[in-house]
C-alpha cells in the first residue's frame, strides 16, 4: 500500500507562497485601515438647518467627526461627472447637513482610480451628507466630496465614501 505524501517539496513551496501572500494581504489592509487618508484639519464647519457653527478644536466632537469621516474613505476614489465651482458648494452647504475640513497649509491625498495612483492637492474639503428620510444609492452626493485649492472649490466632486449613519447623528446633534 502507497500512502500520498502530502508534503512534497511542490506542495510545501506553494503553502508557503499562499502563507506569505495571505500575511501581505493581511498586513496591507490592517495598514490601510488604521491610516488616516486625510490629515486633521485646521478648522472644522458644520452645516445644518441653513446655519453654520465652528467646531472647537478641543472638543470630543471635534475627534470623532474627524475618525469617522477618515473611516469613510475606501480604497479607490472616482471624480464624478459634475462640475464644481464655490457657488455650487455654497449652495450644497445652504441646503444639506455638511462638514467642511479647512487647513491653512496645502494637503495631499494619494488615491488609486483608473488602475493608477493619483494625487489630490487641497486646502478645503466639504462633506455633504444627508438625513435618514432621503434616498440614498451608489450614485447619491452622500458617497462624495469636494476639494477647494486656493480657497475656492474646483473640479469635480470625487467619490465613493462609505455612508456613516453616527456621524451624521453627530453633525445633526451638534450645538
Amino acid at each position: 500500500m502507497f500512502r500520498k505524501k502530502i508534503f512534497t517539496y511542490k506542495n510545501k513551496k506553494r503553502i508557503i507562497i499562499f502563507c506569505i501572500v495571505l500575511v501581505f494581504t493581511y498586513t496591507f489592509f490592517i495598514h490601510f485601515n488604521s491610516r488616516n487618508v486625510i490629515s486633521v484639519p485646521d478648522k472644522m464647519i458644520i452645516y445644518a438647518n441653513k446655519t453654520e457653527k465652528e467646531v472647537n478644536k478641543q472638543s470630543n466632537e471635534f475627534d470623532k467627526i474627524f475618525k469617522l469621516t477618515n473611516e469613510r474613505f475606501k480604497f479607490t476614489l472616482y471624480s464624478a461627472k459634475d462640475i464644481i465651482n464655490d457657488v455650487y458648494v455654497d449652495n450644497l452647504k445652504k441646503q444639506t447637513l455638511g462638514v467642511e475640513f479647512i487647513y491653512s497649509k496645502k494637503q495631499k491625498l494619494k488615491y488609486f482610480s483608473n488602475f493608477s495612483h493619483n494625487i489630490l492637492e487641497f486646502d478645503k474639503l466639504y462633506f455633504p451628507l444627508i438625513e435618514e428620510n432621503k434616498k440614498i444609492d451608489k450614485y447619491s452626493i452622500v458617497h462624495t466630496f469636494q476639494y477647494g485649492y486656493n480657497n475656492h472649490y474646483i473640479n469635480s466632486s470625487m467619490g465613493n465614501l462609505h455612508y456613516s449613519k453616527q456621524l451624521i447623528e453627530i453633525i445633526k446633534n451638534y450645538k
